[in-house]
Formats: C-alpha cells, sequence, structure tokens
C-alpha cells in the first residue's frame, strides 16, 4: 500500500516531486534573489522622508501564494518593529498610505483580488514589490516601472511555496529590514533534506510516519491544532488538505481553542468520532501553552475523537520547526490523496469558479482599463 509506483500511477503531475524539491526551490530563490537590484529599491525608500518605514508591510494574495505572508508573519513576529499583514481580499484597510510596504504576490500573475490590489497600492502611493511567475502582474509591473521578482512557472500555486516565501524573507533582509537570517535559512534547508529521506514516496509505510498518518486518517475528518505562534503551519496543512487530498479539514490553535472550540466536542460520540486530531508540536512552546495543549489532549481529546496524533517538528531555529511541520504535512496529504484514489494535481471547483467569474465580472480587464486608462 502506498508503494511508489502506486503513487505516480495517480500523480499524472508529479507533485510528489514538487514536494521533495521544497529544499532546492528555497536555495534557488536565494541565489536568484541575489540578482536582483535592491538598491534602487533602498533609493526609493531613503528618498521617502519616512524616518520608520515601514509603517506595515502587507503581503497581499490568495491561496498558495497568501501562505508565504502567513509563514513570514509567524517567523518574524519577534523580530521585527513592523506589523506583517496577509491580505486575502480586493480591498486594502485604510491604513495603508506611502509610509507602507506592499507585495503584491500572484503565482500566475492573473488573480483577481491580487491585481486590483495592486491598483489601490499604486492609489494610496505605498512602496509595491511583485512577486510573481509571469502573467497580468509581470505586465502590469513592467509598463508602471514596479520592482518584480520573478519565480519558475508551471508550478500548481501551491507548489511554489518555496521559491514565493524565500523571495520575500531575502527581500526583507536585503533592504536592512530584518537582521541577516542566512545560518537559519541553510540549517532550515539541511533539515528538510534530512527529514524527505525518512517520508518520501520512495520509503515503504512500514518506515514512513506520513504514510502512515496518512492511513489513519482516510475516511475521517482531520482537526489539526496547534501553538498560535505557529499557525500557519495549520493553515497550510489544510489548504494541502482540501486541495490536494480532495478532503474537509479543520484548524485551530491554542490558547484560543480552549476558550470555545473545546465545548464543541461536548457534542455525541457518534458525531465526534468522524474527527482525528493532529497535534503539531514544537520545542518552542512556552509553559503555559504546553500544559493546555497536554490537558486537552488528556482531558477532552482522547476521550471524543477517534484517535490524537501527535506530530513533532524538527530542528532548532523556529523557521527549520515552520518547514520540517510543513514538508510532513505536504507528505501527508499527498498519500491522502492516494488513499482517496485522486490524482493531488487538479483543483477543478478553483478552476470553475474562476471561469464563471470571468464570465460575469471580467474584473481583472476592468482593472487594467482603470490602471492603463490615461495611455489610452
Amino acid at each position: 500500500m502506498l508503494d511508489k509506483e502506486e503513487i505516480l500511477k495517480l500523480d499524472k503531475l508529479n507533485i510528489s516531486k514538487d514536494i521533495y524539491k521544497l529544499p532546492e526551490s528555497m536555495i534557488q530563490a536565494r541565489n536568484s534573489c541575489k540578482t536582483i537590484d535592491f538598491l534602487s529599491i533602498k533609493q526609493i525608500i531613503n528618498s521617502r522622508e519616512f524616518p520608520n518605514f515601514p509603517n506595515c508591510c502587507i503581503i497581499c494574495g490568495m491561496g498558495g501564494s497568501a501562505i508565504s505572508g502567513d509563514i513570514l508573519h509567524d517567523y518574524l513576529a519577534m523580530k521585527v518593529k513592523f506589523p506583517i499583514i496577509t491580505l486575502r481580499n480586493y480591498e486594502l484597510p485604510t491604513y495603508v498610505n506611502e509610509n507602507s510596504l506592499v507585495f503584491i504576490i500572484s503565482y500566475s500573475g492573473n488573480t483577481e483580488e491580487t491585481l486590483n490590489a495592486l491598483k489601490e497600492s499604486l492609489e494610496r502611493g505605498a512602496l509595491i514589490i511583485g512577486i510573481s511567475s509571469g502573467g497580468k502582474l509581470k505586465e502590469f509591473c513592467k509598463k508602471l516601472q514596479i520592482p518584480l521578482i520573478l519565480v519558475p512557472a508551471n508550478l500548481a500555486p501551491r507548489a511554489a511555496l518555496g521559491y514565493l516565501f524565500t523571495s520575500l524573507l531575502i527581500t526583507l533582509q536585503e533592504l536592512g529590514l530584518i537582521e541577516p537570517i542566512d545560518d537559519e535559512i541553510s540549517e532550515m534547508i539541511e533539515v528538510m533534506k534530512v527529514l524527505r529521506e525518512e517520508i518520501s514516496i520512495k520509503v515503504p509505510l512500514e518506515n514512513n510516519i506520513a504514510k502512515q498518518i496518512a492511513l489513519k486518517c482516510i475516511n475521517n475528518i482531520p482537526v489539526i491544532y496547534i501553538d498560535n505562534n505557529y499557525k500557519s503551519v495549520a493553515k497550510r496543512f489544510k489548504s494541502q488538505i482540501n486541495e490536494n487530498s480532495k478532503m474537509p479539514c479543520k484548524i485551530d490553535e491554542f490558547p484560543e481553542l480552549n476558550h470555545n472550540e473545546i465545548v464543541g466536542w461536548e457534542c455525541s460520540l457518534e458525531m465526534s468520532k468522524k474527527f482525528i486530531c493532529l497535534l503539531l508540536r514544537t520545542s518552542n512552546e512556552i509553559e503555559p501553552i504546553k500544559t493546555r495543549i497536554e490537558l486537552t489532549k488528556s482531558i477532552i481529546l482522547k476521550e471524543k475523537l477517534i484517535d490524537v496524533i501527535e506530530i513533532y517538528a524538527r530542528g532548532e531555529s523556529k523557521l527549520s520547526q515552520i518547514f520540517s511541520l510543513i514538508l510532513i504535512g505536504d507528505y501527508i496529504s499527498l498519500y491522502l490523496a492516494i488513499l482517496n484514489n485522486q490524482d493531488p494535481s487538479p483543483t477543478e471547483s478553483i478552476a470553475r469558479l474562476k471561469t464563471e467569474l470571468k464570465n460575469q465580472l471580467n474584473l481583472v480587464q476592468k482593472i487594467e482599463n482603470d490602471l492603463f486608462a490615461k495611455e489610452a
């Protein structure tokens, strides 16, 4: 069960290869960023008379592009003096202005919510940096002379995480907005390289913890709980299970879930036994969080859910712990897809919705018309 040949037969676009090559994608993105003219961006920053630039860092994106912003927030929240906010919407918050740094991330380059955020960012006078593989975003950035970081094309957006996140992180470092983090990036990459050899598709079920967890999750609804400081990891788990495995999934984080979510498990055993809990653990849990997790596990979850599985992060740095858990989650979602007899690549519901939105609104064309009306 879940042998390599079985996986490759269903995995027609080779999502398994993209997962395996996550460390290499991060190395490639780091090297590519070194060729970008950050000096010109620094000159733009210095020309603005704002001593405390930026007042905020906004990452505008959706789906597989947006999760890189969530991870960036979790990793840097205790390292920077400005808020890092991921915007999954058409409209910018009122506080975004000429003192703001806005990343416009659309892997395809054609995401309508993100392109509308680009238009609003221009109107507010924010410093904008684009990240994309092409599409309208590449075209707009070229015409508007907006700095653009290009990443490799022809991937599923969710498979481009390594390129998108690393581009964000290196850009902040090169602009002098965060302390150098090269050592942490190197450790993270090495941790993932070791880990993938334990859970990749070539490792048999009896020695592969990701395959074993997937087998336990099949025909159940996963519930993923994690420390609030790592909630982006739970979001990534959920979205990968949704898109790759074609399954519902729910998430929550400590300590908030102790103030509402746990009451939901007072439902009947007939209902609660449809769920399986994945507890994502790190070595950085502060004592109150660790105590809450242990009490919740022993008093509530083990009595009410079909099973509680603890998954532990690897590595010393927060970056390593984040991405080791993400790598495990990506593999679990792949194996769940195979167990569900699904090709992990297609996302038919998303494609159908995008087609209908274009037919009914064609918002991208309207945005383009607004952006370049003066040139017409």
